[in-house]
């Protein structure tokens, strides 16, 4: 999948991911359910898999 995003909204999209992983981490250190927890890591590591991505194509539009 191909998506195509200006700078000011790939910015805003680096920002909300960076956000959110935040704050994920915080609610994997304080839940206490196993099932749910792996549930949010999985999250975690789709959404750090699109940060990551992001930043690689920031580095090849520079």
């Amino acid at each position: 999948m191909e998506l195509r995003l200006t700078a000011d909204q790939a910015d805003e999209l680096r920002a909300l991911l960076s956000a959110t992983l935040t704050e994920l981490r915080s609610e994997i250190h304080h839940t206490d359910n196993a099932e749910f927890r792996g549930r949010l890591q999985e999250r975690e590591r789709r959404l750090a898999e699109v940060q990551t991505a992001l930043g690689k194509e920031q580095a090849s539009a520079s």
